[in-house]
This record gives structure tokens, sequence and C-alpha cells, in this order.
């Protein structure tokens, strides 16, 4: 392999690489390879050593109680790249795998970008074999990872457990599960798994991101069975982007799972079949548990593998049917021509393996196996020809032996399962009885009122939004909500029974506490302990009875009383004017809000002036010549706020969240932290969508684009909304009750004061479309934001062809994040926009159309799932039609990404679930009809 890296940071990469192959390097010896590069590099070595020495002298980092929102559990697991924690995400209580930079790597600034890096490629993927990632930060300068937490063991766990069996007289195959499965069966369940492995990682290659550094210790399988793929720290999008983060010719990945092509050099780039022979050697791993190719030493383990032939996996483990050992060898074939072209095309010989369906790959002919060996060991030929002789004998009497053991262990199988069906009939009875015991007549209500609560609830999540047509619905839920929580007397004459309510609830728990046992000395004794300075005992908190049934009541009255009490708090419950953090405004807020906007935006004394201005001045083609003579009715929740002095189109507060804006003298709007979200109205009409970099003369022409923005094509929009700025974390704040941004209100970083006009971030696209569609709002289309950025332009971005020309209008990297972040960090040198992080809404100029932020800022998610532009589009909004549940598109790029993510074209992507500190919306609204 070359080892010639261009500058000391890439050769100190280079170092570390190689010593986590095992290699002894010598840093002097290592550093007189490289004279071009010392004495930096020389000073950069001593450094690492040093820091090395200190790691091992003192005692391992204390666990932090808290990462950003994350509450830290225990370590899960450490590697090369990153420690993994598992943590508790506050306040939605949400289990994950937490991963964060080790400290040793802290001050790597290519680590730190690869970290990053890892994030970005592992959100654009959505399958449920691969973790998914939940969002990215920064605490205390130490990046993190937040993915879904799965439980289980890792493949390397799995394999090591059954070679300990094994060398006990155990499996001769990985047990992948407690089923106990031996031979054929457990093969065909590794076979199996793998195949979903595969399907996995398809799903990343067709979404142009390759892994790299597949093996069993990033592939966990969970209790149910199903395989998880972890781990895309070495991940790179297929098709370059230019940010290369490995070192200048050092093949990526584990030694024991690369290529031949990657040890010898001669694939300039991993691709596909890179990742297939991973997961080869992976499944050969657990069919034969030990690895292909294994030596002493890096140098012996890289000539095996160019020039070694692997133990068939049949004579490793005989209970591996031939076409099994077909797929296994194919996978990990030398000749890339006869190995499996995809991952796909694995999967389906795996599947084909298990279903007893034939396979697509063919053995090597005989022949072809016989040249290759004899062009290895010609004078062993007729020695070894014997000795397959002999081993085919041996083989067919093991094959007779472990069938007749295997038909024996089948029957003594098939009587304990009858023996534990009937058990396990036994018990349910038994449990049934137990339950059926518990239910007194007296209680029947009680219960009831458990159900009736969760029924409330969920109604409360449907009635949106909160819109004059959901009074009366209100007012009904209203009702049943009071009558749950003040009960209701009896009337025989109606054979109407008493309902309990919260008070009744509590009497009933007053009396159960009653007939509790007293404190024993050990809880007397365990309370004084815990409240040394009490003179009396604290509030109890382990109840002990007597009898089992009040036991039970117990628990299910202390959690309905405390749920009918939240349920009912005046400033944060779904019956009262507040706001629930877990189900947004209170039903008597949404009723309140309901009664008065059409009076406050449509049919009051102001809000019809206002309109008829509005209406008369749109239909005027002299006077809004851009909106050709629309005709536009009273739009309900919409108050007319003039038209903008610059652009010309007109604009419209948002009364549900927020106060209407007012213009000042200059008739620019004045912004303040109680402000609503401001609509512009965006007129109708067909725009080119999309980039080119053939043509400089042809429309838009973008030297920089990429494929997935091409072709340039027509689309054809009609009218609608769309916020003039970025939603605030103050409008999230007064619709949520809560603010999940990274960089809140009244925190500072960065030199920065963050106030209720920053945008909202760190929300994914499952939370904006669930709150813009309580909102009656939408999030826009990728056509509509697009048409909107471009504002009638054809260039790179809606100002111009140069990065200069985002000077006063955009907030991207730029040489203020050469201070705060690391040296690796990109930015657009010599250019300076002010702010290190996002910025305040309204503080950059606006685009033709009165757009602020449309580059930079933050990322904006748009409605969209990935699609190429080939795929059709709605005609009115352009959304494109793609069916089943896919990646989220966004656009406009951020304060932390270069001028190139945020043109006009530029499209990103990520699973809908990805929450980061750079990731926000704004929101848009269809016009309805009178």
């Amino acid at each position: 392999m070359s080892e010639t890296p261009a500058t000391a940071e890439e050769a100190v990469e280079l170092f570390l690489a190689r010593r986590q192959r095992g290699e002894a390097v010598d840093t002097k010896a290592f550093a007189a390879l490289h004279p071009s590069l010392a004495p930096e590099l020389e000073s950069a070595l001593d450094a690492l050593i040093a820091l090395e020495r200190a790691t091992v002298e003192t005692d391992p980092e204390p666990l932090p109680e808290h990462i950003g929102p994350f509450r830290v559990i225990r370590e899960l697991g450490r590697g090369g790249m990153g420690v993994v924690l598992e943590a508790v995400e506050e306040p939605l209580n949400r289990r994950v795998a937490l991963k964060v930079l080790p400290p040793e790597l802290l001050s790597s600034p290519s680590a730190r970008a690869r970290f990053r890096r890892e994030a970005e490629l592992a959100a654009r993927l959505d399958h449920s074999g691969i973790a998914t990632i939940y969002g990215a930060g920064v605490e205390n300068d130490r990046p993190w990872i937040a993915m879904r937490y799965v439980e289980g063991r890792t493949l390397a766990r799995a394999i090591a457990d059954t070679r300990r069996d094994a060398r006990a007289g155990g499996a001769s195959c990985v047990r992948l599960a407690s089923t106990g499965a031996r031979g054929r069966e457990a093969a065909l369940l590794v076979a199996s798994l793998l195949s979903k492995v595969a399907r996995a990682l398809h799903s990343a290659h067709e979404q142009g991101v390759l892994h790299r550094d597949i093996k069993p210790s990033n592939i966990i399988v969970a209790p149910d069975g199903s395989p998880v793929l972890l781990d895309f720290g070495l991940a790179i999008a297929e098709v370059s982007d230019g940010r290369s983060l490995t070192s200048t010719g050092e093949a990526p990945g584990t030694p024991a799972y690369l290529t031949p092509e990657s040890v010898s050099g001669e694939l300039p780039r991993p691709d596909v079949q890179s990742d297939v022979y991973a997961l080869g050697v992976t499944l050969y791993e657990c069919l034969a548990l030990r690895r292909p190719f294994d030596a002493p030493t890096p140098a012996a383990l890289y000539h095996a593998i160019l020039t070694g032939a692997p133990a068939g996996v049949r004579v490793l483990n005989t209970s591996v049917s031939r076409d099994l050992a077909v797929v296994t060898a194919t996978a990990m074939e030398r000749d890339r021509g006869r190995r499996y072209r995809s991952a796909s095309a694995l999967a389906d010989d795996l599947e084909a393996c298990v279903a007893g369906r034939p396979i697509a790959a063919r053995p090597v002919p005989l022949y072809g196996r016989v040249l290759r060996w004899a062009r290895r060991e010609p004078r062993l030929a007729l020695a070894i020809a014997a000795a397959i002789v002999i081993a085919i004998g041996g083989l067919a009497w093991v094959s007779i032996v472990q069938t007749a053991a295997g038909r024996a262990v089948a029957e003594k199988n098939k009587e304990l399962s009858a023996t534990n069906v009937s058990l396990a009939t036994a018990k349910a009875k038994a449990e049934a009885n137990e339950h059926v015991a518990t239910q007194k007549a007296d209680d029947v209500l009680s219960l009831s009122a458990i159900q009736n609560l969760q029924d409330l609830v969920d109604r409360a999540d449907q009635l949106w939004p909160a819109d004059p047509e959901n009074i009366a619905k209100y007012e009904e839920w209203l009702r049943d909500a009071r009558a749950l929580l003040e009960g209701r007397p009896a009337d025989p004459a109606r054979g109407i029974k008493a309902r309990p309510g919260l008070a009744e609830h509590e009497q009933k728990l007053a009396e159960l506490e009653a007939r509790a046992l007293p404190w024993s000395e050990e809880e007397k004794a365990r309370q004084r302990a815990s409240h040394p300075g009490a003179t009396e005992l604290a509030s109890r908190h382990e109840w002990a009875f007597a009898d089992g049934e009040d036991r039970w009541w117990h628990v299910q009255l202390v959690k309905l009383i405390a749920d009918l009490q939240a349920f009912s708090d005046p400033k944060a419950g779904l019956f009262s004017p507040g706001i629930s953090k877990e189900h947004g405004w209170g039903v008597e807020r949404r009723l309140d809000f309901a009664r008065t906007i059409e009076e406050r935006s449509v049919s009051g004394p102001e809000a019809l002036k206002r309109w008829a201005e509005a209406i008369a001045s749109i239909r005027d083609t002299a006077r809004s010549p851009m909106y050709d003579g629309l005709v536009i009715a009273p739009q309900p929740g919409l108050l007319p706020i003039g038209r903008d002095p610059d652009s010309g189109l007109w604009e419209f507060a948002h009364l549900e969240i927020g106060e209407p804006a007012e213009r000042g003298p200059d008739g620019k709007l004045v912004l303040k932290e109680e402000t609503g979200i401001i609509f512009v109205l965006i007129p109708g009409g067909t725009f080119k969508m999309g980039a080119q970099n053939t043509d400089p003369s042809g429309p838009n022409y973008d030297p920089q684009c990429s494929d997935r923005e091409m072709p340039v094509h027509e689309i054809t929009l009609s009218p609608f909304f769309l916020s003039k700025y970025e939603m605030t974390q103050g409008q999230w704040m007064r619709f949520t009750g809560s603010n999940p941004s990274y960089y809140a209100v009244g925190s500072r970083n960065a030199r920065t004061v963050f106030t209720a006009l920053h945008p909202v971030e760190q929300v994914s696209w499952l939370d904006c479309s669930q709150i813009v569609s309580r909102l009656a709002l939408v999030l826009p289309t990728e056509a509509q934001w697009e048409y909107a950025c471009r504002s009638k332009t054809h260039t790179s971005w809606c100002t111009g062809d140069t990065v200069a020309t985002l000077a006063g209008h955009a907030n991207i990297a730029d040489e203020g994040s050469k201070d705060a972040y690391s040296p690796s960090w990109q930015y657009e040198a010599g250019f300076a926009d002010g702010f290190v992080l996002h910025a305040p809404i309204g503080r950059f100029e606006p685009n033709a159309w009165g757009l602020h932020d449309m580059h930079g800022n933050v990322w904006e998610w748009c409605r969209d799932a990935y699609a190429s532009y080939s795929s059709p589009v709605k005609q009115e909004d352009g959304e494109r039609e793609v069916p089943g549940p896919r990646r989220r598109m966004v656009r406009g790029g951020c304060f932390g990404t270069t001028a190139i993510y945020a043109r006009s074209a530029s499209r990103d992507v990520f699973s809908p679930e990805f929450r980061s500190y750079d990731l926000g919306l704004r929101p848009a609204r269809a016009i309805t009809s009178p």
C-alpha cells in the first residue's frame, strides 16, 4: 500500500492506523521516513506519546452525569473512534446509545471531522436494520451522536461465547439465540441473519453510502433475533463530495476484513464489493468460528490475504450445506469478476439457502480449483489429493453420525415442547383466575377511569387545529373531562350508577394505606438514614400489604391519581388553559382561541378593513403585477399587515402563536420576541428547478452542482404562503411549552447570547410535521422552497454566481469558524458574516421576495421524501410522488457549512427522526378557498 502522507496531520493518522494494526512503530524511525514533514511531525508524535502515557498513568475518565439533553447510565463499549454510552434522553425518557469522541482524539481535527461525517452519512439512511441517528451535537467541546439503543449482543460476542462452548465440546457454528440450535439449523439461522444485514447494507449502498468497516463487532443481534448494523465511523459517500477523511494511501477498515485489492493497492478507493467481501468474511467467521485469514503479524496477514486460500467452510463445519458454502466462497472471491456485485445479490442467495431454493452463484469448477491449488503447491499435489479422499470418507461418517444424533435430539425436543405447552397453559389459567379474583363489582368504575382518562388524552391529540369547526368537540371534551375529575352522583330513577371522581379515588387510596402493614425496623432505619435531620419518619415510598389484592389496587390508584392531577394541572395539564409539554395547548386554551380567531382575523371591523385593502391590491395588476390578477378570499387565522416596501409582495401575520408584527417608519417590520409567524404571499408561476454544469449560457448553470440536482426541469406552482423567517424558539415554545434547541434561549456560546428570536433547532422532520399540522400549516415542498429562494433568479445563489455576493445575506461557515472550531473545519476564506452559530431571524438582508436566511443560518426541513428529479410531481405544490417511508429533504445549508451547501439548487437528505443543532424549519400554508 502507498503510504505517502502530504501533511503532518495525515502522517499522525497513518501512525495511529499502523499501531492499531499491531505494528511496532518507533516514533523517531517513523518521522525519519518523512523528512519533508519534520520537525512538525516529530513534535506531534512526541505529544501523542506523552498523551498516551498520561492516559495510562491516570485513572480512567469518570463518566459525566449529563451530556447535552442526555442522562448517562453506563458505558457500553469503546473503540478507536468513540466511546458508546447508554443514556436517557430527557424529557422524552427515551433510551439511546450515545457515542462520544474519546478524550485522546478531541484535539485531532480529522477525528472530529470524521465523527461529524459519521452522523451526517448515517442520518441519510432509513432502514430498520441500521441504527437510526436521532441527533448530533457538541457538549463542552466534545462531539456526540445519539442513536437508537439496541439491546442484545454483537456478533463478535456471540462468536466468542460459542468458541468457549466449542472448546467444551459444544457448538460448531455461532449460536445466535438461546434456542440451542445446532448443526444445520444453526447454519441456516446464521444465513438468515446475515441476509438481513445484507439487505440493510444494500439500502445504504442505494443511498450512496459505503460502510467500509463491516465486521462482527459492528453487527448487534436484538433479543428478537433481528440484526442491526452499527458504526458508520469510516463510512463515505460513494460519490465523493470532496471531503476525504482518511489518510492518503491508507486502506480504511479492519485488516482481517480487507479485500485483496485494497491490501495490494490495486483499487484506488473502496466500492460496494469491498463491503460485500467484508460481509462474506463475517459469514465465514460465524459458520467456522474463525476468520478465513489470520496471522501473528500484520505483514503475514496481508500476505495470506493476497496469496493464501482459506480452508473451505464445510471442512471446518460439516453442518454447512454445499449451497451455503458456495455463497460464502463467492462473497469472499479474490476474483472481483466472480464476487457478488451487490449486497442485494448476496442477500438473494442467502435467502435461497434458507428456503431451500436454487442459488444463483456457482462453485468454481473442479478444474479451476485444481489449477489454483497446483499453482500454489505443485509438490504437494499428490499428497493433498490423497488427503482429500480420506477427508471425504471421514466427513461422510461424521454426517451419518450427526444425522442420527439429530433425529434423536429432534424427538426429545418434541417431547419437551409438548410438556412446555402444557405447563404454559396451566400457568396462563392460574394467572387468569388470579386476575379475575381481584375484580370486585364496586371497583369496576375505578378501573374504567384509567381507560376513560387515556381515551380523553387520545381524543385531545386528535382535536387539532384550534379552528371554529372544533368548538363543539372541545365543549364536549371539556364536559367529559370535568365528569371524570369531579365524579357523578347516582341516579337510581334513571338507572345511573355513581361515578367516582378524583376526591373519591384519593379517599379510597387513604383507606388502602390505612390497612398497610406497619413500618418494619429495617424500613425505619433506611428512612432515618436517608433523612438524618428529620424528627419524624419521611413520607413512605414502599408499601407492604397482607392482601395481594390491596397491593395491586394501591399501585393502580397511585398512578391514576398522579395522572389525574397532571391532567388538571392549571399550567401544564390538558384540562386547563396552560400548555402540556407532551400534548401542546390545553383544551381550554384551544377552545378560547377557536371562539375568537374568526373575529380577530376575518370578521371583526379591523380585520374587514385590512382584508378589503389586501384583496383589492392583490387583484390590481397595476399595483401588484406579480400576482397577475389573483383573487383571494380572507384567510382565517391570518391578518394582512401590508406590502413589503422592497419586494412589493403582501405579508400576513399568523395569530396563533404570537403577536402581529408592526412596521416602522421605513416600512420594515419591527421584530420582537413575542412576534408570531409572518407569511409572504408567494405568487404562482412556472420556474426552472435544479441545476446543470455543462452549458454556461444555459438556464441555472452551476459548476458546483451534483448529479442529484440534475436535470433542470420546469415546475408550475400555484400561489402559496411561506414564512418570511425561519420559525423561532419563542414561537415553538408558545405552542408546545418546551424548547428542544441546543443553543436555547438564555444560553451563551461563541460570543452569542441566544434569545427567543433565534431559530428553533434540534427538531426532527417528525416533530416539525406534527407541529405544523396542529397549526393548520405545512412544510414547504422542495419545489416551493427552491422557487421562493430563487425569486426569479437563475444563478448559483439568489444573490449571484460568486460567494462574495452572499455578503450581508447569509450566515455560513466563515472566518469566525476558523477560531471557534478545529483547524480542519471547512470555511469560506475571506468571508465574514459576524456569527459563528445561528443568528436571530431578520439579521441578514432578504432576497428579492423579502425572505430572510434562505442561504445559511439553519438547515430547513422540506415536506418531500427523497426522490430523483425523474419522479413525477403533484400539481399545484410540486411535491415528489414517491411511495413508502423515505428519508426527507433539507435545504439551504447552515451556519456550519460552506457556501456550496447553501446554493439555491443544493439538496441534502436526512432520516425523518434526525435532530441536530443546525436543523430547523420554515412553515408554509396553502391558500384556502372561501
